[in-house]
């Protein structure tokens, strides 16, 4: 059919793009992709009126491994520690009520932990200063294209 086309981007970087886009799964910090399964794991066994206790970080490890696209298993261990060391996880690798609120908010992990602790302190505007100021790039540079 007759018409105008109009693209948003060139030829070349039209040429230069993947035929198919990585998985989000690949795509997004691990430890955010570990703490949302932990969420969901732990919902599912809250939603089947399991005994007291949850799944643990095993079971984080199995359930991203059946995935089309695993992730590496060292990155899985290393995130699952970082979300202990935040106190997502709780020790046995279960999540945590610090580790709900942070897979509740729209932030890395990290960031989201910044924000409750400011909240907590009383001091929420000046973190999320730093935090939209650290999370955006720069603002003097040029795009790259």
């Amino acid at each position: 059919k007759e018409g105008l086309c109009f693209h948003l981007f060139s030829r070349t970087r039209h040429q230069d793009m993947e035929e198919y886009r990585a998985p989000e799964m690949l795509r997004s910090p691990l430890e955010d992709v570990c703490l949302h399964t932990a969420h969901l794991l732990w919902q599912r066994h809250a939603a089947q009126g399991a005994a007291a206790g949850g799944p643990g970080g095993e079971d984080i490890a199995e359930w991203l491994a059946t995935a089309p696209q695993p992730p590496e298993a060292v990155a899985v261990r290393n995130a699952v520690d970082l979300l202990k060391v935040l106190g997502a996880l709780t020790p046995r690798g279960e999540i945590s009520g610090l580790g709900v609120k942070l897979a509740n908010l729209p932030l890395p992990a990290t960031m989201a932990r910044s924000v409750i602790w400011g909240s907590l302190l009383g001091c929420l505007d000046e973190v999320l200063a730093i935090i939209s100021s650290s999370s955006g790039r720069d603002p003097f540079q040029l795009p790259s294209d």
